[in-house]
C-alpha cells in the first residue's frame, strides 16, 4: 500500500470516529432534553413564570443533569480522540486541553452546554405556555434538534409575548455572525473538530517516531476551499507542528516525507 493509500485509509477511519461522535451526540441531546422536559412538566410552576431557576429544587435537578450530560460528552470525545492510539494517549489528551485563542475544548463545551440549558428552558417554557402535552413537546424536540427555534411550539409561544425564559423573551438566542444558535450544531462542530485534530496529531507523532522530517498536505475533496488549496502539496517540517485539520470539516490528509525522499 502506498503512502497516499495509507493516508486515505487513515482519513476514512478518522471520519468514522467523527461520525460516531455525531450520532452519539444526537442521542445524548435528545435524551437529556426529554429528562429536562420531565422535570419541567412535573414542577407545577405557572407557565408564564417558568424558568429552570424558578426555585432551588428545579435548579439543582437541572444543573445536575446538565453536568452529567457534559461529562458524558467529554468521555465520548476523549474515547474517540484516543481510539486505538493508546501509546500516545497522554499526549493526545494534553492536545485536547491546550489553549486555542483564549480557551480550550473543555471551556468551550461548558459554554455550549450552558447554551443548551437556555435552549431547552425556552422550549419547555413554550410548551407549557401553549398547553402542549409532554409527548408532543418531546416529539417536536426530536424533530427540530438542529433547528430549535423553528420548532412550531416555540414559534407559537413567542407570539403570546409572555413568559420569563430568556430565549422565549428574545424569541431565540442571538449569538452573532458565524456562531450557531443551536447547541447541537455548536457541540457537534466542536467535538468533531477536536477528534479530527487528535487523529491528525497522532499521525504526526507516528511520523516523528518513524524518523520523518516533515509531511505534505493533500486535498481530500473537491469542495472549494482557498485555505486548503493554499496548503495543498506544500512541505511542512515537523518543527512546525501539525497544522491539520485547517478548519472544522476539513478532510485534507497528509503523507510523510523522509530525508531520503529529498536526496
Amino acid at each position: 500500500m502506498t503512502a497516499v493509500e495509507q493516508a486515505k485509509v487513515y482519513l476514512r477511519q478518522r471520519l468514522s470516529a467523527e461520525l460516531s461522535f455525531q450520532n452519539n451526540l444526537e442521542t445524548i441531546i435528545e435524551d437529556y432534553a426529554y429528562k429536562l422536559t420531565d422535570i419541567a412538566y412535573a414542577a407545577n410552576v405557572p407557565p408564564n413564570m417558568f424558568t429552570f431557576d424558578y426555585n432551588d429544587t428545579i435548579k439543582k435537578a437541572v444543573d445536575d443533569l446538565i453536568s452529567e450530560m457534559e461529562q458524558l460528552i467529554i468521555s465520548i470525545t476523549e474515547t474517540l480522540a484516543v481510539a486505538t492510539h493508546k501509546d500516545n494517549k497522554d499526549k493526545i489528551l494534553a492536545r485536547i486541553g491546550r489553549d486555542i485563542s483564549g480557551d480550550n475544548f473543555y471551556g468551550r463545551l461548558n459554554s455550549h452546554t450552558g447554551t443548551y440549558r437556555k435552549e431547552i428552558e425556552g422550549l419547555v417554557a413554550a410548551g407549557l405556555l401553549i398547553g402542549a402535552s409532554k409527548a408532543k413537546m418531546k416529539a417536536s424536540m426530536k424533530q427540530y434538534v438542529r433547528t430549535p427555534y423553528l420548532n412550531p411550539i416555540f414559534k407559537e409561544a413567542t407570539k403570546l409575548n409572555q413568559g420569563k425564559a430568556e430565549v422565549l423573551v428574545s424569541k431565540g438566542l442571538h449569538l452573532g455572525v458565524g456562531i450557531s444558535n443551536s447547541a447541537f450544531n455548536s457541540i457537534n462542530t466542536l467535538g468533531r473538530y477536536t477528534i479530527g485534530d487528535a487523529w491528525m496529531y497522532d499521525g504526526y507523532l507516528d511520523m516523528d517516531a518513524q524518523g520523518a522530517i516533515g509531511y505534505i498536505g493533500h486535498r481530500g475533496s473537491s469542495f472549494p476551499c482557498q485555505e486548503c488549496d493554499d496548503e495543498a502539496n506544500r512541505f511542512h517540517s515537523l518543527s512546525e507542528g501539525m497544522i491539520y485539520p485547517l478548519h472544522p470539516n476539513c478532510v485534507c490528509y497528509i503523507t510523510p516525507v523522509f530525508r531520503n525522499d529529498i536526496i
